[in-house]
């Protein structure tokens, strides 16, 4: 299980594919600061609403607004989705921008406490976005410690949104499940006050260039080689002659295709990992119609 990858689409402009390759750094994003504004949201209980004080302090609107303000948690955003125009358009500057291809081990689904030492840098949660139509509200979990109620609920904010951007098809990779935790994880790198992640580009697979990409894919090979990047191929995307979406071809047939599949892949291993009783603080099971 441990050989077994998940395919993960990255969408960047073309100026930063140079820093990022030489840096092999990807800078990450606090969901406070990203471009849905609901990002994070919730909806808060009501004075008479049958919680604890704890829990009805906790969630209430000033408190929680300002936790999602100072301490966001910090993530890297992927999609499943190569073929999207409105993906290439919104996330690669207008199809000017590029694609970075990323075969993610399954092993960033594994909680840090629950593996050796030496691996728990690489431990991270990584899951779909759930898309619906009502932010995410307290239920009746079962969980003895109000503390784990609470997390509970900070990790249904960060994995719901709203069904108008299900076109992204959004998985996400928690690096920090908070701003002040990040300065623990020796794998996050501060530069000109953001924090940036290390521990992604030995995965890196390809680079697809998009359809307006001024950069030729030779030059793009030429660097990845001279910076030691090896067996990463480089395509160009291409507008498909008979459908609203892009190709990326070879003359061996197609290099990349859509991995929707991958989020079933996600919630087997969890399944398979963790058994039907999974932490739903770090994981959110499929619904029964799925």
């Amino acid at each position: 299980m441990k050989d077994e990858t998940i395919r993960l689409y990255y969408y960047t402009k073309a100026e930063t594919l140079d820093k990022i390759l030489s840096s092999g750094l990807i800078k990450l994003t606090a969901i406070s600061e990203a471009n849905d504004p609901f990002e994070g949201s919730i909806q808060h209980p009501e004075p008479d609403a049958p919680y604890s004080d704890f829990i009805k302090k906790a969630c209430e609107k000033s408190t929680w607004d300002s936790y999602i303000k100072e301490e966001p948690p910090l993530v890297i955003c992927f999609s499943t989705m190569m073929s999207s125009p409105s993906m290439w358009g919104h996330y690669a500057d207008k199809h000017q921008g590029v694609c970075l291809v990323f075969d993610v081990p399954v092993h960033f689904l594994t909680r840090g406490e629950e593996m050796a030492d030496n691996d728990k840098n690489n431990a991270r949660a990584i899951f779909p976005i759930e898309y619906t139509d009502e932010k995410p509200s307290i239920r009746n979990w079962k969980y003895e410690k109000e503390i784990d109620i609470y997390m509970r609920m900070k990790r249904e904010a960060s994995i719901h949104k709203g069904k108008e951007w299900s076109f992204e098809n959004e998985v996400r990779i928690e690096v920090a499940d908070a701003l002040c935790s990040s300065k623990k994880h020796t794998d996050i790198v501060w530069k000109d006050g953001c924090p940036y992640y290390k521990g992604l580009m030995g995965y890196l697979k390809g680079v697809i260039l998009g359809v307006r990409c001024k950069k030729l894919p030779i030059w793009v090979d030429c660097y990845l080689k001279q910076l030691k990047y090896d067996n990463v191929l480089v395509a160009r995307a291409e507008i498909s002659p008979t459908h609203y979406k892009i190709l990326v071809r070879s003359p061996r047939g197609d290099i990349f295709v859509d991995s929707c599949s991958d989020v079933n892949k996600i919630r087997r291993l969890y399944e398979i990992d963790h058994g039907v009783e999974i932490d739903r603080l770090w994981f959110i099971l499929p619904s029964k119609d799925k």
